[in-house]
């Protein structure tokens, strides 16, 4: 039987580059109207930029209230988890499921920083080098495998740092810069990278940045990075894909202090519905 979705926000903010991330689940619970039922918003007792590792005592905090509830709920709902600066996603796929996972991290960055080559120390740049056990070891709680390698996609990246692309490298992770999806065609890339994933023996993951979608036409993220995926190409290429083995979504990095128009929250109402779909 198919399960029935349910929204848990995110309120993350000390961890990435604006405060104002910590007010996305709640702005977007009043503004969107989805017709999918939300739970709770779990919000981080700081309402300051922190950089690591002095955020560790508030980050871990929220990270167990997440993962507690998203492990209480997988059974019965498909959770959506609604953020909030990236970070929020140390604690959604360590809660998805006991066995390893695909997961399609769609972005425009790598996320795959550890301490010792972040410039910033802003934890939003070390989510998913945490997830593959990479760096800051506090924060991965699980004692067997998060993320199945081999079923493990980035995609639609175009600012990064070169010591991301060797960790990446060295781990087998497949990634798609945007100059590939220029020179090959962004159809055949997502397909081929949704494949990828779906594949995965234990089901997959959906991890979508908006920073990834060109600013011009998503400007309510709080880094943007020029020459984005096209939203039109982005929601066409979700709608047609099979989504049997989807076993939760998260939208990250929302930031409604840059929300300059409505469509903004129109166009992530429609991410959303193309992947509960």
């Amino acid at each position: 039987m198919r399960k029935s979705c349910l929204i848990i926000g995110a309120a993350y903010s000390i961890g990435g580059a604006h405060i104002g991330n910590r007010r996305a689940p709640f702005f977007f619970r009043y503004h969107a109207k989805l017709p999918i039922q939300w739970h709770k918003i779990y919000w981080q007792d700081s309402t300051t930029l922190q950089s690591y590792p002095n955020l560790l005592s508030s980050i871990k905090r929220t990270n167990r209230q997440l993962i507690h509830k998203i492990c209480q709920i997988r059974s019965h709902f498909k959770p959506i988890i609604f953020g909030g600066d990236h970070s929020c996603a140390i604690a959604t796929w360590q809660a998805v499921s006991s066995k390893p996972l695909g997961l399609l991290w769609i972005d425009a960055h790598f996320d795959s920083h550890i301490p010792e080559t972040s410039l910033s120390h802003r934890l939003h740049g070390m989510p998913l080098a945490i997830l593959l056990n990479q760096g800051a070891s506090g924060l991965y709680e699980r004692n067997n495998q998060v993320l199945h390698k081999q079923h493990t996609v980035i995609f639609g990246v175009h600012s990064f740092e070169l010591a991301e692309i060797k960790l990446l490298t060295q781990l087998g992770i497949r990634y798609y810069l945007m100059s590939e999806i220029h020179l090959r065609g962004f159809y055949q890339c997502f397909d081929e990278a949704w494949r990828l994933v779906s594949s995965a023996p234990h089901g997959f993951g959906v991890s979508l940045d908006l920073d990834s979608i060109d600013p011009c036409q998503m400007p309510a993220v709080s880094v943007r990075a020029t020459q984005g995926l096209a939203f039109n190409h982005l929601l066409t290429a979700i709608k047609k894909q099979k989504k049997h083995q989807l076993k939760a979504i998260e939208i990250a990095e929302f930031n409604p202090y840059h929300q300059f128009h409505g469509n903004n929250v129109k166009k992530i109402s429609q991410l959303i519905l193309a992947l509960a779909k």
